[in-house]
């Protein structure tokens, strides 16, 4: 008898009924994919090469230039990134249709070629805004215009470096 069960090891598993454990973890699988897909990719600019070069990569993802956070805000966010001592803070303005902020220096020591830019979902490049020294602690207003563009997010980020412009 001992020779029919290890020949038959069906037997071992009585009253099996098909597993749930499979099916779930498909779904569970497919559920995350579905939820990562539905948020807003980050979208490739499409735009010529920079000016000058940037140093530095602090909060650099690989998302496209030195610097990007590769966040994207939604029409009613503020962006709060800060990037070798700069501190960036910009919001949308729908009624101006601009974008508004400020750039702060944290640091002791004065950063020079600090600038913005912005990057709408639907591929457009806002800025560079235009080169400026931020001495120590120093705060500067950032405005761009966005005047007839359509979108749904952006994503921001200060570049620093050199180069003429």
């Amino acid at each position: 008898m001992r020779n029919n069960q290890i020949a038959n090891p069906s037997r071992y598993y009585l009253n099996r009924t098909p597993s749930v454990a499979l099916p779930y973890a498909i779904f569970v699988v497919l559920s995350v994919g579905l939820m990562a897909c539905s948020e807003s990719p980050t979208v490739p600019e499409a735009h010529g090469p920079e000016s000058g070069t940037e140093s530095g990569s602090e909060g650099s993802s690989g998302s496209g230039e030195p610097g990007e956070s590769g966040t994207q805000y939604g029409l009613a966010d503020t962006a709060r990134e800060t990037r070798s001592g700069v501190d960036l803070v910009m919001s949308y303005d729908a009624v101006a249709q601009a974008f508004a902020g400020t750039v702060t220096n944290t640091t002791a020591a004065a950063i020079s070629n600090v600038r913005v830019e912005i990057h709408l979902s639907n591929g457009v490049e806002l800025g560079p805004t235009a080169r400026v020294t931020l001495n120590a602690g120093q705060t500067n207003p950032v405005q761009l215009a966005a005047s007839g563009q359509s979108f749904t997010r952006w994503s921001v980020h200060v570049e620093l470096g050199s180069g003429a412009n």
